[in-house]
């Protein structure tokens, strides 16, 4: 039983990355002692340089449980909704 946690580069998901190890702890304690964490996977990482800070600080905290395989930002959706256009003219 494995927990794969999705995190954003940003204040909020950080600091909930270390409320989500205390709850896979309570529940290995308490219902699945088999439960592990399969690690954390950066989600809409951009090319903006504090997601390349945000980044460095969670491997430095949590280091071989950061993924290095990252989702990138999907922008074109938010250039449509600007735009007032279709997806497939940023691709």
């Amino acid at each position: 039983d494995g927990v794969l946690v999705p995190v954003l580069c940003e204040d909020p998901s950080l600091q909930g990355v270390r409320r989500v190890n205390r709850v896979i702890a309570r529940v290995r304690a308490e219902a699945n002692p088999a439960l592990r964490l399969t690690g954390y996977v950066v989600n809409q990482l951009g090319r903006i340089a504090i997601h390349t800070t945000y980044l460095e600080q969670l491997r430095a905290a949590f280091g071989a449980d950061v993924l290095q395989t990252t989702v990138p930002a999907a922008v074109d959706f938010k250039l449509a909704i600007t735009t007032g256009t279709d997806t497939r003219p940023f691709r």
